[in-house]
């Protein structure tokens, strides 16, 4: 007998719910309407105005019944105006100079490292006008970036006087032109720098 009551109760709850399903037919259900057909759209009335950036909210109502509202949400995109053509207005943009490292490599203070053009490396470069150059002595012995050539000897155009193991000299091409340099120290060390 106690069994009884809750196989019942179940029974008037799914009984319940069919006769609710019955109720609401597939037919009291309004299908949804197109916005593209012109016998559903009466009239589109805008909402107030926004405030900047907030999306326009737009109302259209129905011809066949007034409660039913359709909102469409529209972004407004801002249009800037230009008073010149496209063509005209100028789009440079500031370019930051170029800045090339060079590295004086480990034992480029004992002669050999010249057949094979690593004595600075890398050997030769090409830059920018306005552009710097920075030699990092990586080597344990102390060197010179001084322009001009062992033939010839220093032409006075920049020079790092002698700089020890694990600090830098750095120099700015302001001027086109190939630049050649060399180790005072060491004359077998050259390079050359070409500013275009």
């Amino acid at each position: 007998m106690k069994i009884v009551y809750p196989i019942i109760g179940v029974t008037a709850f799914l009984a319940l719910i069919v006769f609710a399903l019955i109720a609401v037919s597939p037919d009291a259900i309004p299908e949804p309407r197109s916005l593209e057909s012109e016998s559903v759209i009466e009239s589109i009335t805008p909402a107030p105005e926004p405030e900047k950036n907030v999306p326009e909210l737009i109302v259209k109502e129905s011809e066949t019944e007034q409660q039913e509202f359709t909102l469409l949400l529209e972004e407004r995109v801002p249009v800037v105006e230009s008073q010149q053509p496209l063509d005209e207005i100028s789009m440079e943009s500031e370019t930051l100079p170029e800045i090339i490292e060079v590295n004086i490599p480990e034992g480029a203070g004992v002669p050999g490292c010249e057949e094979t053009n690593e004595c600075y490396i890398p050997y030769e470069i090409v830059i920018a006008v306005g552009g710097q150059v920075i030699w990092n002595n990586v080597d344990t012995a102390a060197h010179t970036v001084t322009s001009g050539n062992p033939a010839d000897g220093a032409d006075g155009k920049f020079d790092s006087s002698i700089f020890m193991s694990g600090t830098t000299f750095s120099n700015t091409f302001d001027e086109v032109g190939e630049y050649e340099y060399f180790c005072v120290v060491h004359p077998w060390m050259n390079g050359i720098v070409q500013v275009s």
